[in-house]
């Protein structure tokens, strides 16, 4: 886990690329921020994720922790 937070702690600039589909026949990209912080004792991460898409602005927030009996990082993303 504390890999993990090294690796991610802070503000991230995203670049997304979205693949062709019924809607958009050439695609499209979108911006925005990531931002990676400690969750409640330092055992989390937690996600903030907004984003302006050709269709709209995105926002998510994003829980990550470690996991014992797995053993790995566990995870979920709410859009």
């Amino acid at each position: 886990m504390q890999k993990l937070l090294n690796t991610f702690l802070g503000t991230w600039l995203v670049t997304e690329e979205l693949e062709a589909n019924e809607t958009m026949p050439n695609g499209a990209a979108g911006q925005g921020e990531e931002v990676y912080r400690l969750g409640p004792g330092g055992a989390s991460i937690i996600e903030e994720i907004h984003l302006k898409e050709p269709g709209g602005d995105t926002s998510g927030l994003g829980v990550g922790w470690w996991d014992q009996q797995v053993p790995g990082v566990q995870g979920c993303l709410v859009r």
